[in-house]
């Protein structure tokens, strides 16, 4: 609750410098501007996928969830993309509702290893220090699980928080730290610098999971019901439309995540099957984001996250 506090708190300060919203603009957040799922938004605005269903959106990159949170509750944003676990924030209050699985398994995560660290598979990783962003964050509850499907005693590895990627990524780059936590956008600039190499991907560990969600505020919900739909008509369209078009993604996508062209072709082919076709939200991998809330103690028991999701805006189930 005391983040949820702050949030409102400063949502409240900075109401005042909300955006004015056209009857046919959304602003729609990112929480993480390089992350791949949430440049579909990119895509879809560059393909003119959202322009098909008379929408414009404009995409807002946000350092971080809470950020992106914070302009969701001051109304400066409409529509959020941000990981699954971001339910815990409608749990605690913030006035929203899951619109739409994004991704499922998270694939888009990995274990890196630097060069020189004496680790040549995940084998090796036992009695090491990893980095992670936070205690309590979902790399910290990925990482324990890669703990338990080793079958080590918790505390085999030592986790430790240093906040964004980049600071990860120097912590590692300088022998700070053995391994860490990271995104596959993050990992190919690491290869390309020749800093470490991959161990093991998330999505070989937690199966049923929805990584990455679609939120959207009350407010637009209740007062732009069409224009909701109409993104995630136009959300649907623009992942059937990368399908059919990874070169032309490649190139969209290129100058947004600051990625080769190359790596991001080998990222394009890992993590578009993660994509939901349809947004439809899985019982056993809400359990899953349920359960991980529980275990880093964001939420007490076992929350029934349904509650917080609603599928009234999604497309008919296509046959793609």
């Amino acid at each position: 609750m005391a983040m949820l506090g702050r949030l409102l708190a400063a949502g409240l300060m900075v109401a005042g410098a909300s955006v004015a919203h056209a009857d046919n603009v959304l602003h729609v957040g990112k929480a993480v501007p390089p992350d791949f799922g949430y440049t579909v938004a990119n895509v879809g605005v560059a393909a003119g996928t959202f322009a098909q269903h008379g929408l414009q959106v404009e995409p807002i990159d946000f350092a971080g969830a809470p950020k992106m949170h914070q302009a969701m509750i001051a109304g400066s944003v409409d529509i959020g993309l941000s990981g699954g676990t971001d339910l815990s924030f409608i749990a605690k209050g913030s006035p929203e509702l899951a619109i739409a699985a994004l991704a499922n398994a998270p694939r888009g995560f990995a274990v890196y290893a630097r060069d020189g660290a004496g680790i040549a598979s995940i084998k090796d990783l036992k009695g090491h220090k990893v980095g992670i962003s936070a205690e309590g964050a979902l790399s910290d509850w990925l990482m324990r699980q890669l703990v338990r499907e080793q079958g080590w005693p918790q505390g085999s590895i030592t986790l430790i928080g240093l906040g964004a990627p980049t600071a990860i990524a120097a912590a590692l780059r300088t022998g700070q730290i053995d391994a860490m936590f990271i995104d596959l956008t993050l990992a190919s600039q690491l290869d390309a610098a020749h800093v470490g190499k991959t161990l093991a991907n998330f999505g070989d560990i937690v199966k049923d999971f929805h990584i990455e969600a679609i939120y959207a505020t009350l407010d637009v919900i209740q007062h732009r019901p069409d224009d909701v739909r109409r993104f995630l008509a136009g959300w649907f369209d623009t992942i059937v439309w990368m399908r059919g078009h990874k070169d032309e993604t490649v190139k969209i996508l290129a100058p947004v995540t600051h990625t080769d062209p190359a790596a991001l072709g080998g990222i394009y082919d890992q993590l578009m099957p993660t994509f939901s076709r349809d947004g439809r939200f899985d019982p056993k991998a809400l359990a899953a984001i349920g359960q991980s809330l529980s275990d880093l103690h964001l939420l007490e028991g076992r929350p029934d996250l349904a509650k917080f999701t609603t599928e009234a805006f999604l497309p008919a189930a296509p046959e793609r």
